[in-house]
């Protein structure tokens, strides 16, 4: 019974030594479990700050590529309505001259003839019409503000984590 007694001494230091072992293993996995828990949500902070800044620059660059663009449309916008008034007032001005002329070819008295004629020599030298040109001064084409982030997008695609 004596070396029962020690067999079992034996299997209970044994089971006691497992125990605390199996006590401490449990304590460092409930451990690790606690700190990937708080590990995890720091990294997908810093994950959302990256994003947010990323994003953030984008945005930014966004509005800059905008504002380009707007005010190039603008200055074209107020090229070409310059144009259109310019254009509107020729075409008016040409209208009142040729209906000037027109009735001038009605006249019957010779002096009142070449003095109207005189006139509208002198007029047609100096209308608008004749000095306007009549092509627009800028394009709608806008092509140069293209935008092409392929290249980005494909960096983007590729992003990894940090070794």
């Amino acid at each position: 019974m004596d070396t029962q007694k020690e067999a079992l001494r034996r299997i209970i230091t044994t089971l006691t030594n497992k125990n605390e072992e199996l006590q401490n293993f449990l304590e460092t996995v409930d451990n690790t479990l606690t700190g990937l828990q708080e590990e995890s949500c720091k990294v997908m902070s810093d994950l959302e700050a990256e994003l947010g800044q990323l994003s953030s620059t984008l945005e930014e660059k966004g509005a800059e590529l905008r504002g380009v663009i707007k005010e190039e449309k603008c200055r074209k916008e107020a090229e070409l309505q310059k144009q259109l008034s310019e254009g509107k007032f020729a075409l008016l001005s040409c209208e009142e001259l040729l209906e000037f002329a027109n009735q001038t070819l009605t006249i019957t008295s010779e002096e009142e003839f070449l003095k109207a004629a005189k006139q509208i020599k002198e007029r047609v030298t100096m209308a608008p019409a004749f000095r306007l040109t009549t092509r627009p001064v800028v394009s709608e084409n806008m092509s140069q503000f293209t935008a092409d982030f392929s290249a980005e997008r494909a960096v983007l695609q590729r992003l990894h984590f940090l070794p």
